[in-house]
């Protein structure tokens, strides 16, 4: 329990009260400073928020719906006159500026997904753009300039590519890159497809949908982008790059050494012995010679 008032106070009653309602002022007006999201008044209305940061050109899906938005009590003051209180508004509708988290949603700020349809010779290209601050700005229905960047070396060239085409549609492609869609004739959709064999990078710059068209040499530069893309020495990667064949050196035939097992020494095989029976040779008896009896010698011949 505190002390009594004293002094000053104690003899005036009236410098009293004052000093109790200086108090409470500023008490309340503490409140009010650490603690700025109280509504005035307890006033708050429920709509939907973006669930996240999002980009121009954002899809609103049953698939994704819930995902990229929810729903908060929002200071009345602070809610525009056509917010959008139902998640069902937004269905089937692209995001026509960025949204920051938290950021309620205008019914002026979504519109229906455009359903394109070509005029007779007319194609639709998509061509991977490179990340930058403008492409947070631009998606499907933008007015954009398409340019062209190649470099070699310390050489730098830019250029429109393409002047004046509205984008179809804007999604994300790789890290760095946004993909967008243009509806062009025969004859652009030749630009890209050389500027890609160049492997030029791409850019957009957003230009108002009441700015005059630009002065733009379609032969000049169609040229130019040719004349890239004989100079470049990097192959395009729909192009086969075919590397000189190698001189090579016939290879050494290699030597195998074969594992002959020594011959067994073999003994030749015992000649068969056959076995003849001889039959007895026959007795044959001596007889001795007798003594030789005088022989006559012959009578000479006469002569006639």
């Amino acid at each position: 329990m505190s002390a009594p008032p004293s002094g000053f106070l104690a003899r005036n009653p009236v410098a009293l009260a004052v000093a109790f309602v200086l108090a409470g002022a500023a008490a309340a007006c503490a409140v009010e400073v650490f603690a700025p999201g109280t509504p005035r008044g307890g006033k708050t209305v429920e709509v939907v928020v973006a669930a996240r940061d999002l980009q121009l050109g954002t899809p609103f899906t049953r698939d994704n719906i819930d995902a990229l938005t929810t729903t908060a009590r929002v200071p009345k003051a602070d809610v525009p006159k056509d917010a959008v209180r139902s998640k069902k508004e937004l269905l089937d509708k692209r995001l026509y500026r960025p949204a920051r988290r938290g950021e309620p949603f205008a019914a002026a700020d979504v519109k229906p997904a455009a359903h394109v349809a070509l005029a007779p010779g007319m194609e639709v290209v998509t061509v991977p753009v490179s990340d930058g601050l403008q492409n947070a700005f631009v998606g499907p229905g933008c007015r954009v300039d398409l340019i062209a960047i190649h470099i070699d070396g310390s050489r730098r060239e830019v250029f429109t590519l393409l002047p004046d085409v509205h984008v179809l549609e804007a999604a994300p492609a790789t890290a760095g890159k946004t993909a967008f869609s243009f509806a062009v004739d025969a004859k652009h959709a030749a630009l890209v497809s050389h500027a890609g064999k160049a492997n030029c990078s791409l850019e957009v710059m957003l230009r108002h949908p009441d700015a005059p068209k630009r002065y733009f040499e379609y032969d000049a530069t169609l040229a130019r982008v040719r004349d890239l893309v004989k100079t470049d020495p990097k192959p395009h990667p729909t192009e086969l790059a075919v590397a000189p064949v190698p001189h090579l050196k016939p290879a050494p035939v290699p030597v195998v050494e074969v594992a002959v097992a020594p011959v067994p020494h073999v003994r030749p095989a015992p000649k068969p012995v056959v076995e003849v029976d001889v039959a007895p040779a026959p007795r044959v008896s001596v007889i001795p010679a007798r003594s030789a009896l005088p022989v006559a010698p012959p009578p000479h011949a006469k002569g006639r």
